[in-house]
């Protein structure tokens, strides 16, 4: 399934590219990522970063739908460790511009996870197997235009679905190991991005 929405967006973005009207704005910049839900109060945010390219087609005047991939890397901190994610990002986002400065962005986003790594918070083994490998999120932002082709963006996105899957883990049993079955943790994704683009 992960791969069908990369291939998706792959072929989506190529048909913006064969379009008259279209903007491209690689971007990089900071996150912000943190975790809420049943299983969050001992887990802090923590910052990271992402990087990638966006391809905006205007449908009109003031309207365009943009997309793209974006690379992030997240860290969290857990009570005694920390955990690192590793995302594509495919956002499909409606845009309607304001103004000359002020575009507002919303719309779903498909998270691939292509790696996580860490230990901490219940977990003595790697997390690898412990979360999803599709997240499905909505995403709201806001682009400013900024002199010499610059553009600023700030972003929210939230998971729709608890990230955590079901899995199992090793226990001392009178000295033996055993593995019992678990349900997945009660954390969904939330991140802040702060990025700055050059739009072709």
């Amino acid at each position: 399934m992960k791969y069908l929405i990369i291939l998706f967006s792959l072929l989506f973005s190529t048909s913006l590219l064969q379009a008259q009207k279209y903007e491209i704005t690689p971007r990089v910049g900071f996150n912000y990522n943190f975790f809420t839900g049943g299983d969050a109060d001992d887990i802090d945010g923590n910052s990271g970063y992402h990087l990638g390219l966006i391809i905006n087609r205007k449908l009109g005047e003031k309207s365009g739908v943009e997309s793209g991939i974006l690379y992030s890397k997240r860290n969290v901190k857990p009570n005694g460790g920390e955990w690192q994610f590793s995302y594509l990002q495919v956002p499909i986002l409606y845009s309607y511009k304001l103004n000359d400065i002020v575009s507002l962005c919303a719309g779903p986003q498909f998270n691939v996870e292509v790696d996580a790594e860490g230990k901490g918070f219940l977990i003595e083994e790697e997390i690898g197997d412990k979360f999803h490998d599709l997240d499905f999120a909505a995403t709201i932002g806001a682009k400013i235009a900024l002199p010499a082709h610059l553009q600023v963006w700030l972003g929210f996105s939230r998971s729709l679905r608890s990230i955590g899957s079901d899995h199992d883990v090793s226990i001392d049993v009178n000295g033996q190991t055993v593995r019992v079955d678990v349900d997945g943790f009660e954390l969904y994704n939330n991140e802040v991005q702060l990025s700055v683009g050059y739009v072709f």
